[in-house]
């Protein structure tokens, strides 16, 4: 089964957490960090690789075959054109050793505000 990365509005309480119904479509292992730098682009994060930060976030194992494509689209990843999408999916190895696919920011990150404690939340509303 696939395990993913999750530092954004796919953790538990985020937005798309509960339009995916992850709930019922993936389990939750565990909290983690990987490797990189988070920005904030406002409604949702930007991690980028990088040596020197690490990223909090939540890791899952995914359930349901069919999910990964429903992330992939609230992801804006496009396997078959990776040059127009925002986001890659990469694998990465968590501190605590776990092997994951995450999403790592496919633009450049100039103008956006660096989170230096690795942790987005959402903005209130």
């Amino acid at each position: 089964m696939e395990r993913f990365f999750f530092y954004g509005t796919l953790q538990r309480g985020g937005f798309y957490y509960h339009q995916c119904n992850l709930a019922q479509r993936a389990r939750y292992l565990c909290d983690d960090t990987v490797t990189g730098a988070l920005f904030d682009c406002g409604e949702y994060p930007a991690l980028v690789r990088n040596a020197n930060g690490s990223v909090h976030g939540e890791v899952f194992e995914l359930l349901d075959p069919t999910l990964l494509a429903a992330i992939d689209a609230v992801e804006d990843y496009r396997p078959d054109q990776p040059k127009l999408s925002e986001y890659l999916r990469v694998p990465a190895t968590t501190a605590g050793g776990i092997a994951v696919w995450t999403y790592v920011y496919n633009r450049p990150v100039t103008g956006l505000r660096p989170l230096s404690s690795g942790r987005w939340r959402p903005p209130a509303r």
